[in-house]
């Protein structure tokens, strides 16, 4: 069974997809997409937790340009999602 669902940021509406059983393991880029490309039995093996990243996500504020969004930048970006599912 899948669960989808949206957490908003104070810059972006962030997706998330989860299917699959435990342990999670987060997959940071596009909760549309990138669930399309895993397949098989890694479903049975993992519970996939795929995040939109602000390139994905629907923007709720200007943007910084994209030349200055850094790895640290979106993982204080999937903060919010984290802690909204309960992520450890």
């Amino acid at each position: 069974m899948t669960h989808q669902g949206t957490v908003s940021t104070d810059r972006s509406l962030l997706r998330y997809t989860i299917g699959g059983s435990s342990p999670p393991m987060v997959v940071i880029g596009s909760a549309i997409y990138y669930p399309r490309t895993f397949m098989g039995d890694i479903r049975q093996q993992l519970q996939l937790i795929f995040i939109d990243h602000r390139g994905f996500a629907q923007a709720t504020s200007p943007q910084p340009d994209t030349g200055t969004i850094s790895m640290d930048v979106l993982i204080e970006d999937m903060e919010p999602v984290r802690q909204t599912l309960g992520i450890e």
